[in-house]
């Protein structure tokens, strides 16, 4: 689970309140140059959640995902009203999510960098009906938690590593400590 162990348990969290509003939520690693789609929340029969869950896994370079790319890019919030039908710019190129947001009715979508210590490693994307410029922010604050969340399961991992690694050094030093009055006296018989 490791860096994402925080994040991922924020979305378990959240997951049936997303459902509840009827929003699809996908949840990608960002890499320089592609996007990695890990999780999909939506129900069964939404288009959008099915196209999604179609990509989980795979590596998508940003012509195949140019609203991610631009999010990078940007390394700021993309809110789309009339997705992305009406987006100008390299957002105008997400043609397979424009056919299933079509098909799902889907008017407006939300697209959030998710920062590590110092860059966006994570997007969170938000697609739905009745998404409003108040859910824009409120779902920018979501993806600042997300990556809180995994920033303090990484130093957890670190502070746990850390503690293993003083706890080896305690016990190397009470061997040594153990060890040394046998030898000592194995040393002293061995040259009489």
């Amino acid at each position: 689970v490791g860096v994402t162990g925080g994040a991922d348990a924020l979305l378990d969290a959240s997951e049936s309140v997303f459902l509840e509003l009827g929003w699809t939520v996908a949840y990608s690693a960002l890499e320089s140059d592609a996007t990695r789609p890990l999780r999909v929340i939506g129900s069964p029969d939404d288009p959008v959640a099915v196209y999604g869950r179609s990509l989980v896994g795979r590596r998508l370079d940003f012509t195949e995902s140019p609203i991610a790319g631009e999010a990078l890019r940007t390394q700021r919030a993309i809110f789309l009203d009339n997705v992305p039908t009406l987006a100008r710019g390299p957002i105008n190129g997400a043609t397979s999510l424009d056919a299933s947001m079509r098909e799902a009715q889907v008017r407006r979508s939300v697209w959030c960098p998710i920062w590590g210590a110092t860059a966006p490693t994570h997007l969170l994307s938000i697609a739905g009906a009745d998404i409003t410029e108040h859910d824009f922010v409120a779902l920018q604050l979501f993806a600042a938690q997300m990556g809180a969340a995994a920033r303090a399961a990484e130093l957890q991992t670190e502070l746990v590593r850390g503690e293993r690694l003083a706890a080896m050094g305690r016990m190397t030093a009470v061997l040594a400590h153990e060890i040394r009055p046998p030898l000592a006296a194995s040393s002293t018989a061995l040259a009489a």
